[in-house]
């Protein structure tokens, strides 16, 4: 279920504008070979993504991270869409940068991304101006699954992922943990 398509808002926006969300699932990553959920933005047209990770140096450490912009329409030190997991609102990534980065969720416990790509500032706020991304996370998982994942990059440099998720349900709830490395 996508809260997201759920939320009266949200369905509000789509009815007058009328533009699709954009769904990516799980099974684009196999079919373009991207490791992380930033990597699967660079097939989208709309979104510009920037090469490689992005370095920033703030309070004596380097952090790294890949920035989705959708419609290249972000500065440097600004974001004009917003990111949310599950239908909440997240804030941007980094410590010294903006950024939006999606792939601060593990790729394996994703269920699918659903992608505004319009104004949506009138019901999200003024930083919802170029769209919303909405990563709908894995429900009600039972078992287990690990992924070994390989790819290369301009250059001719290799990218290696591993993945596990776990996940146990039970007539009360249920619990679902899921890890990456990149």
């Amino acid at each position: 279920m996508n809260p997201l398509r759920n939320d009266p808002r949200f369905q509000a926006i789509v009815r007058q504008v009328g533009v699709p969300v954009v769904n990516l699932s799980p099974m684009d990553f196999a079919e373009t070979g991207a490791l992380t959920t930033a990597d699967l933005f660079k097939n989208f047209p709309a979104a510009y993504l920037q090469n490689g990770d992005t370095g920033a140096v703030a309070a004596n450490r380097i952090e790294r991270g890949q920035k989705v912009n959708i419609r290249n329409l972000d500065g440097n030190d600004n974001v004009r869409e917003i990111m949310m997991v599950d239908g909440f609102r997240t804030p941007p990534s980094g410590n010294g940068v903006c950024a939006i980065d999606p792939s601060i969720i593990p790729a394996i416990s994703l269920d699918h991304v659903d992608i505004l790509v319009d104004g949506a500032s009138a019901t999200y706020g003024s930083d919802a101006e170029t769209g919303v991304i909405n990563v709908v996370l894995r429900r009600n998982f039972d078992g287990a699954i690990t992924q070994l994942r390989y790819g290369t990059q301009a250059g001719g440099k290799n990218k290696y992922a591993a993945s596990q998720l776990w996940g146990r349900t039970w007539d009360g709830g249920g619990i679902t943990l899921g890890y990456e490395w990149y």
